[in-house]
């Protein structure tokens, strides 16, 4: 929530400079600042400490989210073999065209 009323105030303010609300629009407020005579040094620190947090998080999303569907998967996958429902497997004919085979026997009765 936080990061999110950051962007909506970070876009306000680039909206009153008239700038673009990316990255560039950013760079260039800060030059603006600084050719205005404001110091910057803590504020271009932060940002980049928000930016560097923000790619960590992003990378740290995927990795949970392929994770996540690989144990979706696999987890459909056992229901399936416990179930005994057909599973279809996907080859590749002669022709390059990929072939769907299903499979009907249960691999393991309990």
């Amino acid at each position: 929530m936080q990061l999110e009323q950051f962007n909506i105030q970070c876009g306000q303010v680039l909206a009153t400079e008239k700038l673009p609300n990316n990255q560039e629009g950013i760079k260039e407020y800060f030059q603006r600042a600084e050719a205005a005579g404001l110091p910057i040094a803590e504020s271009t620190s932060n940002w980049a400490q928000i930016q560097f947090i923000c790619s960590e998080c992003r990378t740290l999303n995927e990795q949970n989210g392929a994770s996540i569907e690989l144990l979706a998967y696999h987890t459909k996958r056992s229901l399936h073999i416990l179930k005994g429902k057909p599973h279809s497997s996907n080859t590749y004919g002669p022709d390059g065209a990929t072939q769907s085979e299903t499979f009907t026997n249960t691999l393991i009765l309990v």
